[in-house]
């Protein structure tokens, strides 16, 4: 009988937590003599499905593979003493915690995802057949007979991810039911969680799991896992004279900016080694932004590479930290030109598209009105340091729509806004830049919008910059400089004088900027490092200092205006 353990890793959080509950997965998939199988973004693509937690839907592919699996969520910590789940539920019954008893409103959202169900998919699905249970689908033990849960969906809701539609599939299939104890599934709220053998750090932000995750670690005497030689050493220091592969190791490359960063690189190398196959591993979230790239041969995930490194390939390896290497994450540029070699100073960013992703575009525009120019726009909040907030994002859609038609793309957990043309989740990473020949202009702060516009050798962007980085270290570079055809909207404060010589800034700020730069070096610019901290530090206690509250006043009233005429 076949076994297997999996888990799901997609995105920079989850592969975060993944560095810490992945070696203690591993060891209870050896105790439980089952095989470790990790679901991530290129199971994904396969499916292709646009939400990260309907992913887990790979299961049912899975399950023609195996004959058991133990589903475990990725930010749950397996403890060493834990029991062999496979022992204790029948093979005919699907093992899951119950978590509707200690949640009564379980039953009104669920109510409501069918309601939306049933107006979305025109299948109605008649609630009075549930039998009032609701279950945690973080831990589950199944069978072959379970494929029947894992049926893609018409349409992804997001009601506790795909929790609910999975509920409504157990409701249908009237399964057999083992019902997990809570010390198998023991999620932060219940009193006592700590001392469970599934501690599931959920409904808790990333930041406090890692701390937990660390503390237990610790605690527990247990060497804390190291990424990179754990994982990456063993394909480092091998090169021979006998290469046949080149492998191009990027690991912490996480933001979409910084892998539209190694494209140069990517193209540079290619054109100094005509010939070579060359393989991309990359760790962390992958989207299209390395499809149909003409420098690489092969694009893998790093803990699923094919093909698989032999002792006569070249490894070339480029892992950066954050702090120890490199100043701001865009610089990863020169990095990479120190790594693969000297190349011309052409550091422009790309991605490439096919006939399909094309005449996609293509249709997108035909169907939009045409009786104003477009702007383009994505209001994210995910990342709180450089964000602006959903106030200022409605104030700038109303305004400008009066001369333009704005169009909002990004996430679906970006900003949802009044007065504008709502693509959100629309188009795949590498279609945006092709959209954006048919735009006026790009309106956007330092996220991804921002570099993959610099994909595009002609829209104009206006970006409104944190102050986070210097505009040299984050602007695109496009026709033969960095900063062509862009406005920065910058206010003139990192931090204000009097708040860093404030309690907060003699206590807190002051001492983590002098480890910065004891870090980085002299060689970086003091005031940069100053920003980076301080920024950072105020992100984090969700303390959006007044500095975004004068560029949003700024854009508001002096220069919408301006650009309503100029445009």
């Amino acid at each position: 009988m076949t076994r297997a353990i999996v888990s799901l890793a997609i995105g920079n959080e989850t592969l975060e937590v993944a560095k810490y509950t992945r070696p203690l997965l591993e060891k209870y998939a050896k105790k439980c003599d089952a095989e470790y199988f990790e679901i991530n973004e290129f199971h994904a693509r396969e499916l292709q499905l646009r939400t990260p937690h309907y992913v887990k839907l790979y299961l049912g592919k899975l399950l023609s593979r195996f004959d058991r699996i133990i589903y475990i969520d990725n930010d749950i910590l397996v403890k060493e003493d834990a029991i062999d789940l496979f022992k204790i539920v029948p093979e005919d019954h699907l093992g899951i915690f119950e978590e509707g008893y200690a949640f009564p409103e379980r039953k009104e959202q669920f109510s409501y995802f069918c309601g939306q169900w049933n107006t979305a998919t025109k299948k109605q699905f008649d609630i009075r057949q549930w039998d009032k249970k609701y279950y945690n689908t973080g831990v589950m033990v199944l069978s072959k007979q379970h494929r029947v849960l894992f049926e893609k969906p018409e349409v992804e809701i997001f009601n506790f991810g795909e929790q609910s539609y999975l509920n409504m599939l157990i409701s249908k299939c009237k399964l057999k039911i083992h019902k997990l104890d809570v010390k198998y599934n023991s999620m932060t709220y219940v009193k006592g969680y700590q001392k469970g053998e599934f501690v599931h750090y959920s409904g808790i932000s990333n930041e406090q799991r890692v701390r937990l995750l660390k503390a237990y670690y610790t605690n527990n005497k247990l060497e804390l896992p190291s990424f990179d030689t754990e994982k990456i050493d063993k394909f480092v220091d091998i090169v021979t004279d006998k290469t046949k592969r080149t492998y191009i190791v990027a690991t912490q490359v996480t933001g979409l900016g910084d892998k539209l960063n190694l494209t140069p690189a990517l193209r540079h190398y290619a054109k100094k080694h005509p010939g070579e196959e060359i393989t991309l591993l990359i760790d962390g979230f992958v989207p299209e932004i390395f499809k149909g790239n003409p420098n690489i041969t092969y694009l893998s995930n790093f803990y699923h590479s094919q093909p698989k490194p032999t002792q006569e390939d070249k490894i070339i390896k480029l892992n950066w930290s954050y702090f120890e290497q490199h100043q701001h994450g865009h610089v990863c540029q020169s990095y990479c030109h120190h790594m693969l070699g000297n190349y011309e100073e052409d550091l422009t960013m790309e991605v490439f598209t096919n006939d399909g992703d094309n005449e996609f575009v293509k249709e997108t525009y035909e169907s939009l009105p045409k009786d104003k120019p477009l702007i383009l726009i994505s209001p994210t909040w995910t990342m709180k340091n450089r964000g602006l907030s959903i106030g200022f994002w409605y104030n700038f859609a109303e305004r400008m729509s009066s001369k333009y038609h704005v169009v909002s793309i990004g996430s679906k957990r970006d900003y949802e806004l009044k007065n504008v043309i709502d693509l959100r989740g629309h188009f795949k990473v590498n279609q945006i830049p092709k959209f954006l020949n048919y735009v006026d202009a790009v309106f956007c702060v330092q996220t991804g919008l921002l570099h993959l516009a610099g994909c595009n050798p002609k829209v104009p962007i206006i970006n409104f910059s944190s102050g986070e980085f210097p505009s040299e270290m984050h602007l695109p570079y496009r026709n033969g400089s960095i900063g062509w055809n862009c406005e920065v909207v910058e206010h003139d404060c990192p931090i204000k004088q009097e708040c860093f010589d404030g309690h907060i800034g003699e206590s807190i700020i002051r001492p983590m900027v002098e480890e910065n730069v004891r870090k980085l070096g002299h060689k970086h610019n003091i005031m940069a490092i100053r920003k980076w901290t301080a920024w950072n530090y105020c992100a984090k206690k969700n303390d959006k200092h007044s500095c975004s509250k004068e560029i949003e006043s700024k854009v508001l009233n002096e220069l919408v205006p301006r650009w309503l005429d100029e445009l």
